[in-house]
């Protein structure tokens, strides 16, 4: 059923002689083919389809002999153009270059396309000279060649063949791939369609066929650009489904013979006549633009109240270093110790005071306070004397210095003597480090008679 449909699409197609013979609204529905109004049937989800009426249409109007696709990532571009070549019946040495796998529902297209191993610098030299009619290239590709691999591959381009580069609005448009356009554009003559990412064909033979010719020469002025610019985008939105759900009109059944194609054009190209005031050469329309406007009024503003933001905190961080120096001016003096010959007396403790900064930590609780001070007490292992001078500053406090070291002290890291290291016993004795009792009280009741060491000695 499909052979039969393609042929009969086939059998449809007029040379631009006889379709200049037709009551013509305006010259480019003289370009008319029933290719452009093809669905792709093995592409669901991709933007690249909005560039399938026009790649149809190229095909039909080049009628390759041989096709090099420098793919786009997910193949949709080769795709394409196996379909085209296959629903034209045409006789095409396909090849193609990939980093990637054919779609599964595509491989029946891809059957007569052959893959290219190797670099492009070791393929491109294996081709005839002037021997490919149609060439496309993503931009992704582009911006890994280098000037000499571009010269190579152009020499490899027969007289009536053109070049197709998509993604030339897309973010992926690198600085090399850019200053390789702007070399081509004076040398070639060329068409840019902006939807879509981008897609721009330059004519690189000098013997185009006529139906290519006819391009150019019905797109002279800025106006007649726009025409057909709009006039794929409208084909190629109706093929996408964010065309379709935004209202953009679709072919399903494309026109049977070149009498329905004509009306269809003629409709087309009416209605985007009316409409082609609101667009500029960059093909935005005034919706398009006044929306970049807003967000550009917006994005301004969002910097403007960033850059305030970065002001203020800019003050903030001058603000803190110099109390940050002023504090540390302070430690400074503060830390300072009297004289040796000084006669001032050290400042009492207030062990009131200190007890409220460092609260009894839970895992250093016994279950019997009382009997676990008494035990400290009576041990060898703890000298009240020393601990208060050291630690409390005030001999006359080591009446609490048990206390202390059971619920603070040893918590802090505090010696109960010189005999007994707390931080050595609970570094090497990782099970009273877990535990919920005092290191010495641990030592006293159980270290001791496991002759656990207390000291680095």
């Amino acid at each position: 059923m499909h052979a039969n449909h393609d042929q009969r699409l086939v059998n449809m197609h007029t040379e631009p002689e006889q379709i200049r013979s037709c009551s013509l609204a305006h010259p480019i529905e003289a370009l008319g083919s029933a290719a452009m109004f093809w669905r792709p049937r093995n592409i669901r989800s991709s933007s690249w389809i909005e560039h399938a009426p026009f790649v149809f249409w190229m095909i039909d109007a080049v009628r390759p002999r041989r096709i090099i696709d420098f793919c786009t990532e997910d193949m949709s571009s080769l795709v394409v153009m196996s379909e085209g070549v296959q629903r034209l019946q045409l006789d095409v040495i396909c090849d193609y270059a990939t980093l990637s796998d054919a779609p599964k529902r595509a491989r029946d297209v891809l059957t007569s396309a052959r893959r290219m191993r190797g670099t492009l610098s070791e393929c491109l030299p294996s081709l005839p000279a002037e021997s490919i009619d149609i060439v496309h290239l993503d931009i992704a590709h582009l911006a890994d060649m280098n000037s000499e691999t571009v010269r190579t591959l152009l020499e490899r381009v027969s007289q009536r063949g053109v070049m197709m580069i998509s993604g030339t609005r897309s973010e992926r448009m690198t600085e090399e791939a850019s200053r390789i356009l702007a070399s081509m554009v004076p040398r070639y003559r060329s068409i840019e369609f902006v939807h879509a990412s981008g897609l721009r064909m330059f004519a690189i033979g000098g013997s185009l066929s006529h139906t290519v010719e006819q391009l150019f020469s019905y797109t002279k002025t800025r106006e007649e650009r726009m025409v057909l610019r709009n006039m794929f985008e409208h084909l190629g939105r109706g093929l996408s489904a964010k065309g379709a759900a935004g209202g953009s009109v679709t072919h399903e059944d494309p026109p049977r013979n070149q009498a329905e194609v004509a009306p269809t054009l003629a409709a087309v190209c009416t209605s985007l006549k009316s409409g082609q005031g609101d667009r500029d050469p960059t093909g935005l329309r005034d919706s398009e633009r006044k929306t970049l406007r807003e967000e550009n009024l917006r994005l301004q503003k969002a910097w403007t109240e960033m850059r305030n933001r970065v002001e203020a905190l800019e003050e903030d961080l001058t603000k803190l270093s110099a109390l940050v120096i002023e504090k540390q001016a302070l430690i400074d003096r503060c830390s300072k110790r009297p004289p040796a010959s000084s006669n001032k007396k050290p400042t009492q403790f207030d062990f009131k005071r200190v007890a409220r900064w460092f609260k009894p930590s839970a895992t250093r609780k016994t279950s019997n306070l009382s009997a676990a001070v008494r035990l400290i007490e009576s041990s060898e292992f703890f000298d009240s004397a020393w601990y208060a001078r050291t630690y409390l500053g005030n001999e006359k406090m080591q009446r609490k210095s048990a206390y202390h070291y059971l619920t603070t002290g040893a918590t802090l890291g505090f010696n109960p003597s010189q005999k007994f290291n707390t931080n050595f016993y609970l570094e090497n004795n990782p099970d009273v480090r877990d535990s919920s009792l005092n290191p010495l009280v641990h030592f006293l009741r159980f270290g001791q008679a496991e002759n656990r060491k207390i000291n680095s000695l």
